[in-house]
């Protein structure tokens, strides 16, 4: 019994998805592919380092997601990308094609990584830096993101990022809402 058991959960997983972090469909690990080779081809701009800095935190957390495409997802739901923490797992709309996905998975990767903070930012805190970290915190056409950077991140915006990238405490080190200074 124990067997049959372990060879079903040995065939969930490939040995490359077991050692990952993030895993999903051949079409979304080749559009992350193609992200993290953007940020690599294109120092200094601002959006496609910013994308390939949170795959790589994703890919160095501990914990899994997993991501994959859902086609029709705009039709039936009005998104284009969309994170359940509870089986963290990320979908996306692929009907505009992967250079339309970035933003929305990238968005969604976000919110994965918030959840693994020690206290997650709410969904409107979050969406708030990300209109400021992403252009937006909707969906919008990659053109129109084209050599986008902010004009100035506040520092709880810039607070946040860190701690999503881990580059600072997580949310322990977090003021308190309604504490002195800054939220």
């Amino acid at each position: 019994m124990a067997e049959n058991v372990l060879a079903w959960l040995s065939g969930l997983l490939s040995p490359a998805e077991a050692e990952a972090k993030v895993v999903g469909s051949p079409e979304a690990m080749a559009l992350l592919r193609e992200l993290l080779a953007a940020g690599d081809a294109a120092p200094g701009e601002y959006l496609p380092e910013l994308y390939r800095s949170v795959i790589q935190r994703a890919e160095a957390v501990p914990e899994t997601v997993r991501v994959r495409e859902a086609p029709g997802l705009h039709e039936v739901y009005g998104t284009v990308g969309e994170f359940d923490p509870l089986t963290r797992e990320i979908l996306y709309e692929p009907g505009r094609g992967r250079t339309e996905a970035a933003q929305p998975v990238v968005h969604e990767l976000l919110h994965f990584l918030n959840s693994l903070l020690t206290q997650p930012y709410t969904t409107a805190e979050q969406h708030e830096a990300m209109r400021t970290l992403l252009g937006s915190d909707r969906y919008r056409a990659a053109e129109s993101l084209r050599g986008y950077r902010p004009q100035t991140v506040s520092p709880a915006h810039q607070r946040m990022l860190l701690e999503w990238l881990g580059r600072a405490g997580t949310g322990p080190a977090r003021k308190e809402q309604g504490s002195a200074g800054e939220k």
